[in-house]
């Protein structure tokens, strides 16, 4: 599925996150490659509440077994949002 919000992503990429050290943007790829976040999520006790846009892959592999991981989740889907829910649909998000 198109994401339509992929644009606004690559903007503010583009505007804030090529102001940083290119050491930077090299270890946060790299956390986000190798960082186990599924055995982190488990240890968990408290509830936790998910909040993902309908267009958000980031972390999408997670969701699909999310209850399975964490059973005490709330899990909220926002339609017509990618990875910024905050940006893409504000007042949903609030």
């Amino acid at each position: 599925m198109p994401n339509p919000f992929n644009a606004k992503s690559k903007e503010i990429f583009l505007k804030y996150g090529l102001l940083m050290h290119p050491s930077i943007i090299k270890q946060s790829l790299e956390i986000r490659l190798q960082y186990d976040l599924k055995s982190v999520l488990t240890k968990f006790q408290k509830p936790i509440f998910w909040l993902s846009g309908e267009y958000d892959f980031l972390y999408r592999s997670c969701t699909y077994v999310l209850l399975e991981i964490i059973p005490h989740v709330q899990y909220v889907e926002i339609q017509n949002a990618g990875h910024l829910v905050h940006l893409n649909q504000s007042e949903l998000f609030l």
